[in-house]
């Protein structure tokens, strides 16, 4: 092959929906054919392109990340009284709902928010910042410094937070919503005038309660110089 191509990406997830793309100078060529090394979160799908003479500059196709600060300190989180959630709580650790000894919290279906502050550590790199949430059931919206940062669904779960973040003070806040089922397992046990929910189908009890919240560990990254 006498022409060499760069390689543009978009990225979908699992369709194009994040407006991301970025070069892919990370290629060899052999026997005719361009072998370019890809990086998959789970379930994850990418569109490559073949658009422009190559720059053969070389780098990285993907960033690598330094954790540089770990979330370990208590978060309060308030759930909805009329959902059958408490108000307001703090857990010292994060912790999947149907894990926690309170009934309201176990058996919840809906929206949690989670708060926490932070300071960036003394010496923090420079490079993009990214917040990862760990894990997360089912999705959650996040808001950093009092920007909406979008909404995180699937893996990767994490968000930029380089334009938002701070050196002091940085207030997070985490709206995690999950699915109906462990609500509606727990109202099929209970009398109707105490029920926070109902359904008429009673395939509901061969179903079993799902894993919600958030999980965690939530952390800081920075870019790795390439």
């Amino acid at each position: 092959m006498k022409w060499l191509f760069a390689v543009g990406l978009l990225v979908s997830l699992p369709v194009a929906v994040i407006a991301q793309h970025r070069p892919l100078p990370e290629f060899t060529q052999e026997g005719g054919r361009t072998i370019v090394p890809l990086e998959f979160a789970p379930r994850q799908s990418l569109f490559v392109l073949f658009r422009k003479p190559a720059d053969l500059q070389g780098g990285r196709n993907f960033p690598s990340w330094q954790t540089i600060q770990t979330i370990a300190t208590p978060w309060k989180v308030t759930f909805d009284p009329r959902r059958g959630g408490p108000e307001s709580v703090v857990f010292d650790k994060l912790e999947d709902w149907t894990k926690r000894p309170e009934p309201g919290i176990k058996h919840y279906s809906g929206t949690a928010t989670y708060r926490n502050a932070f300071d960036l550590p003394a010496k923090a790199p420079g490079g993009r910042i990214s917040l990862d949430l760990g894990a997360v059931t089912s999705l959650a919206q996040v808001r950093f410094n009092g920007k909406d940062l979008g909404v995180v669904w699937c893996q990767p779960w994490s968000v930029d937070i380089t334009s938002a973040v701070k050196e002091k003070n940085n207030e997070l806040e985490i709206e995690v919503v999950n699915t109906w089922i462990n609500r509606l397992l727990a109202d099929e046990k209970l009398p109707p005038e105490q029920r926070v929910t109902y359904v008429a189908s009673k395939a509901i009890r061969a179903q079993k309660p799902l894993s919600a919240g958030l999980l965690g560990p939530v952390s800081i990254k920075v870019e790795k110089n390439k």
